[in-house]
């Protein structure tokens, strides 16, 4: 049995919407061309990724070293970089885990400046459960990258 899954339901932030849909379309087939049995995900296996190393490479010259958007490069960008430790504040006081995850993968023409990162991430694949159950393998680096930005939060 096959589980439908709407990933653009309340998750909407300057085109997250677009982005899960392609980050679900490109999940799904994974799934769909693999799957042998109900709930297995051949190819998914567990990674050792470092989300601050990844932070440190591709983040930290636009976000700075403590993600206040304060990097070496934010003063030369036409929009400010985000404060990335505001995020869970923005939030209700949650962090927005599959927002920031949308948006770091990104996805042509999702309008802003941020370059799309999902390219960079890709390689070993994860599960990653949504808030609704659904299991869905990720990139490894974008689930260990938005780790260690929740872990910004103030």
């Amino acid at each position: 049995m096959i589980k439908t899954i709407d990933l653009t339901r309340g998750l909407c932030l300057n085109g997250g919407m677009r982005i899960l849909h392609r980050l679900g379309l490109l999940l799904g087939a994974v799934v769909l061309t693999g799957c042998q049995g109900a709930g297995s995900f051949p190819g998914v296996t567990p990674f050792a990724v470092d989300g601050a190393a990844i932070y440190t490479d591709n983040c930290m010259a636009c976000h700075g070293g403590s993600g206040h958007g304060d990097g070496v490069m934010a003063p030369g960008l036409p929009v400010p970089p985000a404060d990335l430790t505001q995020l869970a504040a923005h939030n209700g006081g949650v962090f927005p885990r599959d927002r920031v995850i949308a948006f770091v993968y990104g996805a042509p023409g999702q309008g802003h400046v941020m370059p799309d990162f999902g390219s960079r991430l890709d390689g070993g694949v994860v599960v990653h459960e949504t808030p609704d159950g659904a299991r869905l393998p990720t990139p490894a680096g974008l689930l260990a990258l938005v780790d260690y930005i929740e872990t910004l939060q103030q």
